[in-house]
């Protein structure tokens, strides 16, 4: 076992570290395993939970979309920096877990459930780092599930309101009518049933006229899971193409000031959610068409089966879409219901 270079320390040193690894040997401890564990006791000294975030999510991030890394790092600065961001990772326990998960557990449940499983990857990763042993306070399965309630007796599930879809013709009309780019950003979101950021958030160079193909970057698509997120080719009806035709923009932003409240204010209706259009279509899709599940689930992004079978599904089935989307184009542009009654002559 070697005690320094001579450079560095001195005879009196040098006898006096002898020493001390001969009295560790007489008590039964390896010097030399001792000295690593309080050369890694050190090194986690200077980690903090913050710092272990952080060094989680440069490891991460290649997988996850602008949108996910942006909520992911904010939930973490809003609820758990506050409370013990700059405490060193191994100083983590079930208290300062609970102090930050109990005022919210049942208040913003969601956002609880989320933030719980983000500590508690932190927390892995800094003891795969060596920053911190032992049990993971953060752990979910025989441990915070005895101490806070369950999901399903806090939290109950509020889907997106939606419109029926026997009133999408006439809105679409009155969209067509109008001509501001939110009504066209709101006219492209109902006929592509992308998802609000990715049309407020599109760009003129993603989109292939010639081709009818827009692409959406996996920066801006949702993330599946724990699967990454992938890049998303959506096909162009005829008048989605008119849409993108009309707005006239070359390159950049499509929509510059869209957001979700300003397609709110396009649609102009307080029961129902601009998300929600992605639900009329699945309604309409699955009650007055006969196109395959898993060709409507593609359509909306999502995936289909679980990872062994994606595994092996690698089509995105785009020709089949196109289909889709053009009778979903076709019903969208059918003349609104005026509830007339029509006398009939015998």
């Amino acid at each position: 076992m070697g005690v320094g270079s001579l450079v560095d320390v001195s005879l009196a040193e040098a006898r006096q570290k002898a020493s001390e690894a001969r009295r560790q040997r007489a008590e039964g401890i390896d010097p030399i395993e001792a000295r690593a564990t309080q050369r890694a006791l050190r090194g986690a000294a200077v980690m903090t939970f913050d710092q272990c975030c952080d060094g989680y999510v440069a490891a991460h991030r290649a997988g996850w979309s602008t949108d996910h890394e942006r909520v992911w790092k904010a939930s973490i600065r809003d609820y758990v920096t506050p409370v013990f961001g700059k405490f060193l990772a191994r100083a983590i326990d079930t208290a300062l877990v609970l102090k930050v998960l109990e005022p919210i557990w049942t208040t913003k449940h969601e956002t609880a459930r989320r933030l719980r499983a983000r500590i508690e990857s932190v927390l892995d990763w800094a003891r795969a780092r060596g920053h911190r042993d032992g049990e993971n306070p953060a752990r979910w399965k025989g441990h915070l599930s005895e101490l806070l309630p369950k999901s399903t007796d806090v939290h109950s599930v509020k889907h997106h309101a939606a419109m029926p879809y026997g009133e999408v013709p006439a809105l679409v009309a009155k969209l067509r009518a109008r001509d501001d780019r939110d009504a066209r950003a709101l006219e492209l979101l109902i006929l592509t049933v992308a998802r609000v950021g990715a049309v407020v958030r599109a760009r003129a160079e993603e989109f292939d006229l010639a081709s009818g193909l827009w692409t959406i970057p996996a920066s801006r698509m949702k993330r599946r899971g724990k699967r990454k997120a992938l890049p998303f080719r959506v096909p162009l009806t005829d008048p989605a193409l008119a849409v993108v035709k009309r707005v006239g923009r070359p390159e950049g932003l499509l929509f510059p000031s869209a957001c979700d409240k300003s397609l709110e204010k396009a649609h102009g209706r307080e029961d129902i959610t601009t998300h929600g259009f992605r639900s009329t279509f699945r309604d309409w899709a699955a009650e007055q068409t006969a196109f395959p599940w898993e060709v409507i689930e593609v359509a909306m992004a999502h995936v289909v089966g679980d990872e062994t079978e994606e595994a092996y599904f690698r089509s995105d089935l785009f020709e089949k879409r196109r289909k889709l989307m053009e009778a979903w184009a076709g019903y969208c542009a059918k003349p609104a219901a005026t509830g007339k009654v029509v006398a009939m002559r015998r």
